[in-house]
């Protein structure tokens, strides 16, 4: 199914899984003959059974192979696909487990509205950049380096266009959102273990049961966990440790609560995009008229000691009450704690500088550090009755988001090649002007009459300060001068700064269905507030900048209400015909200062 990832999954009980495969075919045609049914939401429980507050969560024994009938995030109740006016899909845990995906992108690979911009969970979705799309059990996280695992996650749903009834901010094309595994009843253990054609080997887990001693279906316990190592398929460096464990207690039919802790240690090094020429991905012409080829595409920029390493956790409370038959409440609390560390070259493919006979890439050195911290909350309130002839699911609720962001980086200054005069020589220490003056990112120079073996010798003929980093050569990496021909690295202070984001936000929703359930009306409304508080340390322009340990701290407050209105009509009995439509907003705090120091208004989307 990847070609482009070799894989040798090894299972145990072959014969099993077929016989499975065989059940759930029998199983699916069952299904399709099946008369539907409708559930009485408000009939009392059978003496004796411990009720899940079902209202919240999604049934997956109701997926057939890769088909999903609920979604649970898309209206914070578990309602079936076919009920909501919006376009959703859902990569559920079959779909995860035969893709062997062992991150988010990975998935969103084979969503057609998606298209993955980076190494660090950032995409595209139907046109926009994505801004604040990646979710978990429907809390917005951190965002910067590090894919969104999946060691723990049961589905993820994509929802397409604006979603901020329920999101809040940004996400203009699509949302995320990850639902992690919950313990289950039945006492299970799945292991399961990869290893690829780069030596890359990959260990997981995943067991739970009752919870030892108290031997009671109220209390169980699950566990996930991964040990990864080795090198991925561009042949960079890849390590990674996550331990997962989660709790369920339901004391009552009305009362449940759920424990999770989520620990993700992740070292692995950038995955550099390779310059493309004359729209030829698989090499470049250099001056000479030779056609030099990459041979083949697993190449990357990096050098032996650089790394990214993420450290994430985050603790999940999950309390369920059953207040009445028909009236529930939900509270969640979140708290995520994300560290990053990467010192690495930093290539720049947009700079390309093309000799006779070769064809270098500029880069940089830099030191990124990058420490969040984050507390979420949520309180919501469903109520399931009747007035009249329509029927509602109406879900009302409170939100607020604290995130504490700290930023620091010391890098080299630029060497992109091209440089003159006075940028060309010195001791390296370019200012951000008089790099930019001098090209910037995205020049390209060509020097016909300077050879690699000329190069080597006096990088100054192509432009390139002593004193910086020394270019990539894209076609043989053994042919590059060191790293720094001056000896040691040294870097400089580049940014400094501090953030902490807060939200509140309110907001209520309604599903209305009417006509023996053949017509689903939906609408709900959404008022944010959104503050974020700025301190930069430093000042000046780089590499001489001045950091000052007091420095005024910049207040920016941003106010939006969204809307969202949907309608739903089966044209038969049977469901096989529906139509539907949706009228949604979005917005996106912008942060930028106008020149009378006024904050720009919100970004919004419309759909």
């Amino acid at each position: 199914m990847k070609t482009n990832r070799p894989e040798i999954q090894s299972r145990g009980k072959n014969s099993l899984r077929i016989l499975s495969v065989v059940l759930a075919a029998l199983a699916g045609a069952a299904y399709g003959q099946a008369v539907r049914t409708e559930k009485d939401n408000n009939a009392p429980p059978p003496a004796g059974e411990v009720v899940t507050m079902d209202v919240f969560e999604v049934k997956t024994d109701g997926d057939i192979g890769y088909m999903s009938q609920n979604a649970a995030e898309v209206t914070r109740m578990s309602t079936p696909i076919e009920d909501i006016p919006m376009n959703i899909t859902v990569f559920n845990q079959q779909f995860i487990e035969d893709l062997v995906a062992t991150d988010t992108s990975e998935l969103l690979a084979y969503d057609a509205s998606t298209v993955k911009t980076s190494a660090d969970d950032s995409f595209i979705a139907r046109g926009f950049t994505s801004v604040g799309t990646n979710f978990l059990n429907g809390f917005a996280q951190a965002t910067g380096f590090g894919f969104q695992p999946l060691a723990n996650v049961e589905r993820v749903e994509v929802i397409r266009g604006p979603a901020a009834i329920l999101y809040g901010a940004g996400a203009y094309g699509a949302t995320y959102n990850r639902v992690t595994k919950r313990p289950r009843e039945q006492p299970f253990t799945n292991v399961r273990s990869i290893y690829t054609d780069t030596s890359l080997f990959r260990a997981e887990l995943d067991t739970g049961s009752l919870v030892p001693l108290l031997n009671s279906r109220r209390f169980l316990w699950r566990v996930n966990a991964v040990h990864e190592k080795g090198e991925t398929w561009f042949h960079t460096k890849k390590k990674e440790l996550v331990f997962a464990p989660s709790l369920s207690w339901q004391p009552s039919n009305r009362l449940k609560l759920i424990l999770e802790y989520f620990y993700n240690r992740r070292q692995s090094q950038a995955l550099y995009e390779t310059p493309v020429l004359g729209c030829n991905p698989d090499g470049i012409t250099t001056l000479d008229g030779v056609f030099h080829s990459y041979g083949n595409r697993r190449l990357n920029w990096v050098e032996e000691d650089d790394f990214r390493r993420q450290t994430r956790q985050f603790a999940t409370y999950d309390l369920r009450i059953g207040i009445l038959r028909n009236l529930h409440f939900r509270s969640q609390l979140q708290w995520e704690t994300k560290r990053h560390i990467a010192p690495e070259s930093f290539v720049v493919s947009a700079g390309l500088v093309l000799l006779r006979d070769a064809a270098l890439m500029p880069r940089y050195w830099r030191e990124y550090h990058e420490d969040g911290d984050g507390l979420r909350t949520r309180n919501e309130l469903v109520w399931q009755g009747k007035t009249w002839f329509l029927k509602h699911r109406m879900l009302a609720g409170f939100g607020w988001i604290e995130q504490e962001t700290t930023r620091r980086i010391n890098q080299t200054p630029r060497n992109d090649g091209g440089l003159t005069d006075d940028a060309l020589a010195g001791d390296g220490k370019l200012p951000d002007s008089t790099w930019s003056a001098a090209g910037g990112v995205g020049s390209y120079h060509e020097y016909p009459d300077v050879t690699l073996a000329d190069f080597l010798a006096n990088p100054t003929l192509a432009g390139f300060n002593r004193n910086n980093i020394m270019p990539a050569n894209l076609f043989d990496r053994a042919m590059e001068p060191p790293l720094s021909l001056s000896g040691a690295i040294t870097t400089y202070a580049a940014t400094d700064s501090w953030n902490r984001d807060r939200s509140t936000d309110w907001y209520a929703n309604d599903i209305i269905s009417f006509a023996r359930d053949r017509v689903f009306l939906t609408g709900g409304i959404r008022y944010s507030e959104v503050e974020r508080l700025q301190k930069n340390f430093l000042s000046g322009a780089f590499p001489n900048r001045v950091y000052n340990p007091n420095p005024t701290p910049l207040l920016q407050t941003a106010r939006a209400t969204v809307y969202s209105f949907g309608a739903v009509l089966h044209l038969d009995k049977a469901r096989t015909f529906t139509l539907y439509g949706n009228m949604n907003n979005s917005f996106t705090p912008t942060y930028n200062i106008q020149p009378d120091h006024t904050m720009l208004k919100a970004e919004t989307g419309r759909q």
